[in-house]
């Protein structure tokens, strides 16, 4: 043990993220079903998902109970990962894809790629938003079935992000 993590679920839990071909009937089933009305929406939003690597995505974020609810609707560019899950007949969906894990410093989430590439984890999604937000995404649907997040944020930019998303 490098006396981070004791394992790869053990960090905070800090948001769940559903994938949709409707961003806009997403959040508003969130409204009508489950009392999440007030969302950031961050539309075609770049977000990196390799080296030299982007995929634009419809985003929509807020709080409920503390958790972060992260609603992605794929546009383009390198959004396989997004987009595999939904069927191309046009019906609305939303499917449940990744949950996040927060990452207390960079050393702890180097710590947590390292151990999942060491379970046989493959890493499907990396990148950064500057040198403030770094995150990568483990395969774990053979498992648990479905990706997990790994997320460190430097301060400034957990504030700004707190601040920015609405808490219903």
């Amino acid at each position: 043990m490098t006396g981070y993590e004791a394992g790869l679920l053990s960090s905070p839990f800090c948001q769940m993220a559903y994938v949709t071909n409707n961003l806009d009937a997403a959040m508003a089933l969130f409204s009508e079903g489950h009392e999440i009305s007030r969302f950031l929406e961050l539309r075609d939003y770049p977000v990196q998902t390799g080296p030299d690597r982007y995929a634009r995505l419809d985003i929509a974020l807020a709080y409920a109970g503390g958790i972060q609810i992260e609603l992605i609707q794929p546009l383009g560019g390198d959004d396989r990962i997004y987009r595999q899950i939904l069927r191309d007949d046009g019906r609305f969906e939303l499917h449940f894809h990744h949950e996040a894990q927060l990452a207390r410093n960079l050393a702890a989430l180097d710590w947590l790629r390292e151990k999942a590439l060491a379970r046989g984890f493959p890493i499907s999604v990396e990148g950064c938003q500057g040198e403030d937000v770094v995150y990568f995404y483990a395969d774990c649907r053979g498992t648990i079935g479905h990706y997990v997040e790994y997320i460190w944020y430097s301060d400034q930019a957990q504030a700004q992000l707190g601040a920015a998303i609405p808490v219903n």
